[in-house]
């Protein structure tokens, strides 16, 4: 019986097609996040994200101050993608004449019909990973993700986060200036 159940439910589904996101639904939106450690920290933080059909500007308000950063999109075949993200350190590096420094990281991930999942190498002591919902059908994006930082004694500190934000407006098919 669950056979011929499950074979019944795979002809059916086989007529659908699933594509992967290859442009992101634009728009900006607002929301919060919640953060934990593995060494039981925690906080809440305001987010604020502008998506354009090739990237990401992603803002973080947290107790530390603000965060920034910047991710541009490679579409490849089957929604793998490679991706280039910018850490804006506006007030935390400073250079010797006192600007603000930006790091450049390199990593990749793929994309499904309604989630796109990234992986970024941040150097020696950093390896990001999240995922990113994009709900068009409720106008939300959320956001789940971990980054892992290795001090230089060889122990680390692994933070994991979860984001719900609101569309507050709709773009159309615009590229970052």
């Amino acid at each position: 019986m669950k056979t011929a159940l499950l074979l019944a439910l795979f002809s059916i589904s086989s007529f659908a097609t699933y594509e992967p996101i290859t442009e992101f639904p634009e728009g900006n939106y607002l929301g919060m996040g919640h953060y934990y450690t593995d060494n039981d920290q925690e906080g809440y933080y305001a987010s604020y994200a502008e998506v354009y059909y090739d990237g990401w500007e992603l803002y973080y308000g947290r107790e530390y101050g603000l965060a920034a950063f910047s991710l541009s999109f490679d579409f490849a075949n089957n929604g793998f993608f490679k991706v280039n993200m910018v850490e804006h350190l506006n007030h935390k590096a400073q250079d010797h004449n006192g600007q603000g420094q930006d790091k450049y990281y390199e990593g990749e991930g793929y994309c499904g019909s309604v989630q796109c999942h990234v992986s970024v190498d941040m150097g020696s002591d950093r390896k990001l990973e999240e995922t990113v919902s994009f709900a068009t059908w409720e106008n939300k994006l959320y956001r789940l993700g971990s980054l892992r930082k290795t001090f230089a004694n060889g122990h680390s500190v692994i933070t994991k986060w979860e984001e719900k934000m609101d569309l507050m407006t709709a773009n159309g098919n615009n590229k970052r200036d």
